[in-house]
Formats: C-alpha cells, structure tokens, sequence
C-alpha cells in the first residue's frame, strides 16, 4: 500500500462532575418506579455530567482537541481536515468545525465539515476520511472529533435516557503515511430503517421547536419510545465475520473490539455471538456512562494508556445507533421442553447451514392450527414432523440464568408429559425464586401454545393483575 491513514494520538474531555447510581435511584424511586435492575443490565457505577450552562459540544470537542495536539505535538499549521461529529451540536450553521478551525487557528489549506449520523457519528467520520485522505496524499493530518452532551436533552422523567446517559468528547489525529501496512483497512455496514420515528430529537422536529411557542419542554427533548430492534446486535457478527473474510483475517488475529458502552449486557451478547473472549472487549461504561459517538474511543484510548495495544495489531471499530433497552418487570416463560437429543444437533445443524428456515420452524412452534402446518402433519412422516413441530435451542444455558431472575415470572406449560420431560418446567419454577408455573390441561407438554386463548387469558391476567 503506498499510504494510508493512521490514528497518531487520541485525548478526550469529560466534565468534572460525577453523579453515582445513588442520584437516579432517589430520584426515581420517588416517582415508585425501580430502575436498579435497569442500572445491571447497562452496568452503570457513575458518569461524568456536565453542570457548567456555558459547556457546550463545541467547547468540550475543542478541549478534547487541544489535548491530543499537545499529546502528538501536530501543529495547527500542519492539519489539512477538521471533522465534528454529534448527535447534539451546538450549531446547525456555520458548522462545528468552523468553530473549531477558528478557536484553534488552523491553515486555510483546511476541509471542515460536521457529520451526524448519531452514535455511529465518529466511527463514521473516522472512515470517511481515511478513505479521502488514501487518495489524497496531500492531506497529511487530519483532526476528528466526536462530541456529544446527551444528559442536556434527555426527560428527566425517562428512567433509561436520564440515568443512562452522560456527556464527554473524543479527539483523533490521523497521519497520512507512506509506504506503510499500518492503517485503516476495511468497513462494512447494515442500516434497518424501519423504527425511524421511535427516537426523534427534537421531539416535533427542528421547525416545531423554533416556531411554535405554545410547544411543551418535552416535546423539545429527546424522547424514546419502545419498539422491536431484532437483529442489531447479530448484525455485528454479520458486519465483523464479513470484513475478516474479504481481508483474509481470522477472528484470532483481533487484538480487541472497541465497541460502545450502552449497555454491558449488549457487549456480552456481541461477544457470545462471535463465540469470542470477553478480555477482547473492555467495559467502562460504569465508569463514563453512555456517551454517543465518544464512546467507543473512549475504550480505544483506554487499551493505549493501559499498553495494551502494540503497532501490528488488528482492532475492530463497532456501534450501533438509536436503540433502546427496556426495563422488564414481570416475564412469561411458555415452557416447550422435550428430550430428542438425537434430534437436536440435526436440527440445530440444518438451521445453521439454512436447509430449514428459522422464521418458518418458528411459526410451526407457534400453532398446530395453521393450515400450513396441518398440511405438513398430512403430509411428511412423522420423525419429519416432529423436526417441525418443535425446536430446542441447544445453546441456551437457563440453569446458569434462571437464578438471576429476581422479578415476578409466570411459568406456563402443557400437563400431558407424553415423549416430555414436564420435570423440565418444575425445575425452571425452582430455580426462579418469584415464579408461578400453571399446567395447559390436555395440551402436550412441548406446545402449551396450542391453546391460544386459555394461554393468553393467562399471560392478560399476570400482567395486568
């Protein structure tokens, strides 16, 4: 390769004032709802919240900014690119950058412009311009930051948003190198548009909040509502086994995954999905809280100062953008438990190479009265149907997650234990010390859910009793 760009230092800035668990507890506690459970999942201890009015996106980025070009001693005069991204900034027009051209006196030999494509923003930024700067070597540095003030424009009354999210800027350089291996390689992306309108900021839109006096401070801030995000998570698997594939790279040759700090939980399940180590992730979200496009160099300029990092190793960038995690209070477990092990590696095996698809064997656990499901018990032989009539899925572990479970759980499965094991169940009840288990009279004990109406009159009643 004849260049590439290469990060050459990182710095950051947060706030001086730190806000523990504590806070939110209290907080939300007096409004009767306990988010303690919600604080596990996302693994938060404290974060860094700004106190200041004056301390802006702008200001803490040009902090961030002017700290990394000391680390690297890269003089202004030699910068040839300068990047923000955010998902709050300061300023629509003129754009960030400018601000930041001007408060740091960079060259007018310079590129400047914003980017907001919310919490990936950084990352984004971060590839873009190494792609520019691989094919114009003219651009020998180039400042990236990231910045996001999330805390400012959140409802104090959202118990996730509030207690979740926290403020802090990033700053990268990058050196255009020659004749060097070294450098940004690859990237991959994957976009589900479909909950669009589930995370709007401002609330009633930009024009809304300009115009409209009469408009309620709510409809100003950032509002998240509740809605389905399958795949997100899996998508990284997808993106990351995508990339070493076509850069004939190995999942071994990964040093570490930088990816952001949402949730702890959220890193587990990525790490599991790569059948990875987790002391390939590093978690400081309990630390900093959730930071938007900061977060994941956050972690990245972690592994620096820690030297847990070597020139020649392979790292991977990842986030995803507006999601949410809810707090679960109560949960149904419909146990569908049978004993085929020489069915279950045979299933699984067929699911996994795609010779059977996954939505459709769902949808034949889901009901034996869907006409397409009763035309294949007409027509396969019955160890076919069988492999159709249900699915075990091999790599769940509830013995190593049922003691954990600390909320009301209702426990629903069939009473005839005909080819079952109903023990099964009786163990889950055991293990999960707030539970409930009812029986489905006359329903085998693999698919309680024959019995659409009784079950959920039973899941209705639980849940709103």
């Amino acid at each position: 390769m004849i260049n590439n760009a290469v990060i050459k230092g990182i710095s950051s800035y947060h706030p001086d004032n730190v806000v523990d668990n504590n806070f939110y507890i209290d907080h939300f506690d007096e409004k009767n709802i306990d988010i303690r459970g919600l604080l596990r999942v996302t693994g938060r201890n404290k974060r860094y919240i700004s106190m200041d009015e004056n301390e802006t996106t702008l200001t803490m980025g040009i902090e961030a900014a002017k700290s990394v070009l000391a680390k690297t001693m890269v003089k202004v005069s030699q910068i040839n690119c300068v990047v923000v991204a955010s998902g709050t900034p300061e300023y629509i027009s003129p754009t960030n950058a400018l601000k930041v051209h001007a408060a740091l006196g960079i060259s007018s030999s310079t590129s400047v412009y914003d980017v907001n494509a919310n919490c990936i923003g950084m990352i984004v930024a971060l590839e873009e311009v190494s792609r520019v700067m691989r094919s114009n070597s003219y651009i020998k540095y180039a400042l990236v930051i990231g910045s996001d003030q999330l805390s400012k424009y959140v409802d104090y009354d959202d118990s996730f948003t509030y207690s979740n999210f926290a403020d802090a800027a990033s700053a990268v350089i990058l050196e255009n190198m020659y004749n060097t291996d070294r450098g940004f390689i690859d990237s991959d992306f994957y976009t589900n548009s479909s909950n669009h309108n589930r995370v709007p900021f401002p609330f009633k839109g930009e024009s809304a909040t300009i115009h409209d006096n009469s408009l309620h401070i709510k409809d100003k801030l950032l509002q998240w509502e509740p809605f389905k995000f399958d795949g997100a998570f899996h998508s990284a698997k997808i993106s990351i086994e995508q990339l070493l594939w076509r850069n004939s790279l190995e999942k071994k040759d990964i040093k570490f995954y930088f990816v952001f700090q949402f949730a702890k939980q959220s890193i587990e399940q990525i790490c599991e999905d790569l059948d990875e180590s987790m002391d390939k992730f590093i978690f400081i979200g309990d630390e900093y809280g959730y930071t938007g496009v900061s977060s994941p160099f956050l972690v990245y300029e972690r592994a620096i100062a820690e030297n847990k990092l070597n020139i020649g190793d392979y790292i991977i960038f990842w986030s995803v953008a507006a999601r949410r995690i809810l707090s679960v209070k109560r949960s149904v477990i419909i146990s569908s438990s049978a004993k085929y092990y020489k069915f279950d590696q045979g299933i699984y095996s067929m699911v996994e190479n795609r010779k059977l698809d996954w939505s459709y064997l769902l949808e034949c656990l889901s009901s034996l009265d869907n006409a397409d499901v009763s035309q294949i018990l007409k027509t396969f032989e019955p160890e076919e149907v069988l492999i159709r009539d249900f699915n075990i899925d091999i790599k769940l572990d509830l013995e190593s997650v049922m003691g954990n479970i600390d909320i009301s759980t209702l426990i629903i499965a069939g009473a005839d234990d005909i080819l079952a094991l109903p023990e099964y169940s009786d163990k889950i009840h055991a293990a999960i010390k707030n539970s409930n288990l009812v029986t489905v009279p006359g329903v085998r004990h693999m698919l309680p859910v024959v019995k659409e109406k009784y079950v959920a009159q039973l899941i209705k009643d639980f849940i709103t009793k």
